[in-house]
């Protein structure tokens, strides 16, 4: 898709991807002061290069980003969102046990529900092996 610099902020559930992404050297990590400074980053990104990306930690990382992302949607300038969250254990225990996790809305799955309908499409993925098949098909929308 030619996306060589994905702007982020980095945060607890999207640091170690973060870390990753810069250590494999196929793309560059632009550390940016907030998440609506990333996401018009991406957005600006994806109207000079065709696509942009930016990644932000769940709850007020992403809440911070949604009227980036919105603008980019009406605006049709395609920017890839990876939003890294909680994981299935912990989610669980929010449900089960009401322990609220940094970032926590105390609402299920609230960064998806907002999300889905600022964006051509939108998935939480849950298990490492269903990522590949769930990436393709949402970059392919």
């Amino acid at each position: 898709m030619g996306i060589r610099h994905l702007f982020a902020v980095p945060g607890n559930f999207c640091a170690d991807f973060l870390m990753e992404a810069e250590h494999l050297g196929a793309i560059s990590v632009i550390g940016t002061t907030n998440e609506l400074e990333a996401g018009y980053a991406a957005d600006a990104y994806s109207r000079l290069a065709g696509f942009g990306a930016v990644c932000v930690t769940h709850g007020v990382g992403s809440l911070s980003l949604l009227n980036a992302t919105a603008g980019s949607y009406v605006e049709r300038c395609p920017v890839v969102l990876i939003n890294g969250g909680p994981s299935p254990r912990e989610w669980a225990d929010e449900l089960e046990k009401g322990i609220l996790f940094l970032h926590s809305t105390g609402r299920f799955r609230t960064d998806f529900e907002l999300f889905e309908k600022v964006t051509e499409a939108a998935a939480v993925i849950d298990r490492a092996d269903d990522a590949p098949a769930v990436i393709d098909r949402l970059l392919g929308a």
